[in-house]
């Protein structure tokens, strides 16, 4: 789910090379990689956080939108998500068809 910042580990994550263009995400906190629940291929499937199983639901390819990206599904082919483009703590995060929408990009930004 999308929350604001707060600086805690769990908004924290580990972006990983696994070639051919695709990365993984782990969670600072859990050790958890990003994945799609259940591998589901349709719009509105929740986004968690998995054990790593190098599964293309847990693959993601960052597409540069100016200063942001669509991060996209390897298995799906759809883009990370907010749940009806809400702008609420707590609003879900989903996979989605790209639809350029705000809700779709996300900014990368180094922690240390």
């Amino acid at each position: 789910m999308q929350w604001a910042d707060n600086g805690g580990h769990n908004q924290h994550w580990h972006v990983t090379d696994v070639g051919g263009g695709y990365r993984t995400l782990f969670n600072r906190n859990s050790g958890r990689v990003l994945s799609i629940w259940a591998t589901g291929t349709s719009d509105g499937a929740n986004a968690v956080q998995w054990v790593e199983n190098n599964g293309g639901d847990q693959q993601w390819q960052f597409v540069p939108v100016g200063s942001y990206y669509k991060i996209v599904n390897r298995h799906a082919g759809k883009v990370l998500a907010v749940w009806q483009a809400s702008t609420a703590d707590g609003a879900r995060v989903v996979q989605w068809a790209d639809t350029g929408a705000l809700d779709q990009q996300w900014q990368l930004v180094q922690v240390r």
